[in-house]
């Protein structure tokens, strides 16, 4: 469980596994999260999660079919190399592709895509 303070209330998360689907490659989880406020529960939110799991060929190709290039995968938010299965945390950098005449990028929010989980 994790928790923080903000002003006067203490914000609770509590994440509770609730199943994985191998032929998908997904795992859903509920996050609950509690507002409390000297000692009592002034709010709960339970938002339902789900996680896609991808290995690195998997994803590269993922970024290949959707037109991204020079796709590298690095290690550790280190610029290093290579990434292998001793790394807990990889990062893949890529090329998007051109925007075709006529048409905008979409931008969503502040860049950050989501979370992913990879497996190995």
């Amino acid at each position: 469980m994790r928790y923080w303070r903000r002003g006067s209330y203490l914000w609770t998360l509590q994440t509770i596994h609730v199943e994985y689907d191998p032929s998908a490659n997904q795992t859903t989880r509920l996050l609950r999260y509690d507002k409390w406020q000297d000692g009592t529960l002034c709010m709960t939110e339970l938002h339902a999660f789900r996680l896609q799991h991808w290995n690195v060929p998997e994803f590269q190709n993922l970024l290949a079919e959707a037109g991204f290039t020079d796709i590298l995968v690095t290690a550790g938010y280190r610029n290093a190399p290579t990434a292998g299965p001793g790394d807990r945390d990889w990062t893949f950098h890529a090329t998007a592709p051109p925007v075709r005449p006529g048409r905008r990028r979409r931008h969503r929010g502040s860049g950050w895509a989501g979370s992913r989980e990879l497996r190995e």
